[in-house]
């Protein structure tokens, strides 16, 4: 893997569930991230500002095929033109989650009020899903947008974090369908919605004319 500096370090993978499994027989619902409470922060923080810093240019680019190499080359360059945002630290992380934070941020700003864009943006026509994962977050967002906006008002890593994230536990199954229960950790639900939120708003906005 190459370096993007000697302070950015980001594996750059698509928007897959980051630690997850199908299984019809395990217990559904949000786990316990592997990552650390302040290295999540950390990145939440830098992907923020990175949004801020490069608005359109980060809008398009997770509206972009993730599973393309222009994809992963344009988030990669995002975060090194932002990578005054780490203010000299280091962080190290799977692009997934950078993507997710940057998304959300342009939920808060472009897309303000987003509980109120989400909901409104549910009745439109879904953009088309990239692979099972997509699937599955594009129909949660569609199908419990409050839910999924109330996930994002919580602090990451937060004590009401975990919280939002079981609520969501029942769409999360119906939405996986075939009597299969997903089982992925927080951060990992938190960014697949973060994602395809971004893409399901955009949508709608772009049908709204």
């Amino acid at each position: 893997m190459k370096h993007c500096s000697i302070n950015l370090i980001i594996a750059f993978f698509g928007a897959t569930l980051p630690i997850s499994t199908f299984a019809a027989a395990q217990t559904a619902g949000p786990v316990e991230s592997e990552s650390t409470p302040k290295a999540r922060q950390t990145m939440h923080a830098f992907a923020a500002c990175a949004a801020d810093n490069s608005t359109e240019k980060a809008l398009k680019t997770l509206q972009m095929d993730f599973r393309t190499t222009a994809y992963r080359s344009a988030l990669r360059t995002l975060a090194i033109d932002n990578r005054q945002c780490l203010a000299g630290g280091k962080m190290q992380s799977a692009g997934i989650l950078f993507a997710a934070g940057m998304a959300e941020r342009l939920l808060e700003t472009r897309f303000a009020p987003a509980r109120d864009t989400l909901v409104r943006a549910a009745d439109s026509v879904a953009p088309e899903p990239r692979n099972a994962s997509d699937a599955l977050a594009i129909c949660v967002v569609r199908t419990a947008p409050a839910d999924v906006a109330g996930l994002f008002e919580s602090d990451v890593a937060g004590e009401q974090e975990m919280a939002m994230a079981k609520a969501l536990t029942p769409t999360v199954n119906r939405c996986a369908g075939s009597g299969l229960s997903p089982v992925m950790s927080t951060s990992g639900l938190r960014a697949i919605l973060a994602t395809a939120a971004l893409r399901v708003v955009a949508a709608g906005a772009e049908q709204a004319g």
